[in-house]
């Protein structure tokens, strides 16, 4: 177990981490030591969610994970639109995030969801953040937050076409830039595909929120014939970052209504060093115990001054699970990840 830190180290920690420019070695270890803290009550959560759902006879895919360095100091440092003001570390409630994504489209399944977990003892000051009638920026999902043990945990529930479209701008924001998923400026402008086809990416982006919209009126619908018609439109929008990372697109559209694994594997830990710019996980690790911890630490100090470069730890009990929930880590070329 790391070394815990005292409400003032974190608070001083956050200061730094949001001023300085150039992160010192230190800071990066303590950091480190704040992420790791969260992985035994991850762990924790992640057991009692799956009994908990389990119990409730839906089928899903779930996974875990620690929010990474580069996410955690580009919250630090982000304005918040609507107050002005920014997160403080110590207030970061989602270090620790556990992904569910339902097999199917169902608004009600996810609404019992949602209250089956706040209602669990499993939290202590448990809240509910529901993002499906006030998306951000087009992403919608319902968010149970709470305490265990002393510590943050964020618990998202997404139907399928809502993980779809979230997977879907998240590989997009790879390609033109992070920041979009918050309403700022893409890094590029414009962009030609291999057809030759020119696209504006503020246009993308426009339609993208559209088609998020078309899901949330599908989905309150419940027309199996409403549904597929949104997913035509994914298909339409397939060519447009097809070159981002392929392997999005296949997990979208032909593996649509997969089941989820039928053996309960060991849950794992998997470190992943993923590429941004080449959209590539260059290296996958299962580890557990001080080697997760060591190999962790030694990764985020090594590729510290490499933007492009997100050390990745997650928590899944299989790599199947993986797929559906974080499929763009997954490299487009196969025999990348490790087999189960």
């Amino acid at each position: 177990m790391s070394k815990k830190l005292s409400s003032s180290q974190i608070r001083k920690l956050g200061e730094r981490l949001r001023k300085n420019l150039v992160i010192s070695d230190e800071d990066l270890k303590e950091l480190a030591n704040f992420r790791a803290n969260h992985v035994d009550p991850l762990t924790n959560v992640f057991k009692e969610l799956r009994e908990l759902l389990v119990k409730e006879n839906v089928r899903f895919e779930y996974s875990g994970r620690i929010k990474n360095t580069a996410t955690i100091i580009e919250k630090l440092r982000r304005r918040d639109k609507g107050t002005g003001g920014r997160a403080n570390l110590h207030s970061i409630q989602d270090i620790a995030g556990i992904r569910v994504v339902l097999s199917n489209s169902d608004l009600s399944t996810q609404d019992h969801l949602v209250n089956v977990i706040r209602d669990s003892n499993m939290f202590a000051n448990v809240s509910i953040d529901d993002r499906r009638e006030k998306p951000s920026h087009g992403y919608r999902a319902a968010h149970v937050i709470g305490q265990y043990c002393g510590v943050w945990v964020e618990i998202q529930i997404r139907t399928k076409l809502q993980h779809y479209w979230a997977e879907f701008f998240e590989a997009f924001a790879d390609f033109v830039g992070r920041q979009i998923r918050y309403g700022d400026k893409p890094n590029v402008e414009r962009w030609e595909t291999k057809n030759g086809s020119e696209y504006i990416t503020v246009e993308v982006i426009d339609q993208l929120e559209q088609l998020s919209g078309c899901i949330h009126d599908a989905e309150h619908g419940r027309k199996e014939d409403d549904v597929k018609a949104v997913l035509a439109d994914f298909k339409a929008y397939k060519g447009l970052i097809y070159d981002s990372n392929p392997n999005v697109f296949y997990t979208m559209f032909n593996r649509v209504f997969k089941r989820p694994p039928k053996e309960i594997k060991p849950d794992l830990w998997y470190l992943v060093i993923y590429n941004r710019k080449t959209r590539q996980g260059e290296k996958w690790m299962t580890l557990s115990g001080e080697k997760l911890q060591d190999e962790w630490k030694g990764n985020e100090l090594k590729y510290r001054n490499k933007q492009d470069i997100e050390i990745v730890v997650l928590k899944s009990q299989s790599l199947e699970s993986l797929r559906e929930t974080h499929e763009r880590y997954f490299s487009p070329e196969p025999g990348i990840p490790p087999e189960d």
